[in-house]
């Protein structure tokens, strides 16, 4: 059990890092904690360190100026994989982020970085404390079993029975198409799809569809990611017997284009959009201090 009631809590992804207190009371974020900061992940370690510090310190910050008040002793950080999420090590590698990380002892530099050499610090999968905080949020808890999915700079995947935490199903290198799921779920492959196909160079899915938005090749696009996406539905589905789905991620904002895009196919399933964003992993990272949270 924890013994502080907040919690310092943060969800790193590969573009940002959101940052909160979380009050243990009923695991609500303290609005005037929230931060968030850009993240220059293909940088050296010291930049990533200093990007992460900021929005943590300025969470540390609001906290001590708000109310209620109360001490932080404790971070829950959840994290992309891979990552040894008992050691507090990154093994990320060419992925496009986190390469400077790799084999680095992230719990020991953050200690330093943020001068607080008694912070407990956890780490989780981001996916499996972004379906965490979802189910609870959107009132699932009730029902036997839920699957999560994030969509982004990489393709997270978690699995939730009742009475249990969500955990880390660790999918995105499952063989797929002579590859893996992930090269043909993430932003990396809508960017480089597109320019292949018109010579248009973007730099994110938000350009494309802000920037591109009536070019001919659009509808094909979506299409064609949506049927790669039903292809890993029934693989996680089968493997999980489950059909039920929260999904979340900067591409998972973009669902109801896909299904429109390919409605016979997402048919079989339950699809939950994601109503917290960040804010579900970052609530999802506060409960890895609580050794049962069945609610």
């Amino acid at each position: 059990m924890i013994n502080s009631k907040f919690i310092l809590a943060a969800d790193i992804g590969g573009t940002h890092i959101t940052s909160a207190v979380v009050s243990t009371a009923d695991w609500s974020i303290i609005p005037a904690t929230e931060a968030r900061h850009s993240v220059a992940s293909a940088e050296d370690a010291k930049s990533i360190f200093q990007d992460w510090k900021t929005a943590l310190s300025s969470s540390l910050s609001q906290f001590k100026n708000s109310e209620p008040k109360g001490q932080i002793s404790s971070l829950g950080i959840a994290m992309p994989g891979p990552f040894d999420y008992s050691k507090g090590i990154s093994y990320m590698q060419g992925q496009g982020k986190y390469d400077s990380l790799y084999g680095i002892a992230i719990l020991e530099r953050l200690q330093e970085a943020l001068n607080l050499p008694g912070l407990t610090i956890h780490f989780i999968n981001d996916a499996a404390a972004f379906l965490q905080g979802e189910i609870f949020t959107q009132q699932l808890n009730h029902t036997d079993r839920v699957l999560g999915i994030t969509l982004g700079t990489g393709l997270g995947s978690a699995s939730w029975q009742r009475g249990q935490k969500a955990q880390d199903a660790a999918l995105w290198d499952s063989p797929y198409k002579g590859g893996i799921f992930e090269e043909y779920l993430t932003t990396r492959w809508f960017t480089s799809t597109f320019e292949k196909q018109t010579g248009i160079r973007c730099s994110g899915l938000k350009e494309i569809l802000q920037e591109q938005h009536a070019h001919p090749y659009l509808p094909e696009l979506l299409e064609n990611y949506s049927l790669h996406l039903t292809d890993f539905l029934a693989f996680f589905a089968a493997r999980e017997q489950c059909t039920r789905f929260v999904i979340g991620g900067n591409i998972g904002k973009i669902i109801p284009q896909l299904i429109k895009a390919n409605e016979k196919a997402f048919s079989p399933y339950q699809l939950y959009s994601s109503q917290l964003a960040e804010k579900a992993a970052i609530i999802g990272a506060s409960t890895i201090f609580e050794e049962s949270f069945d609610r």
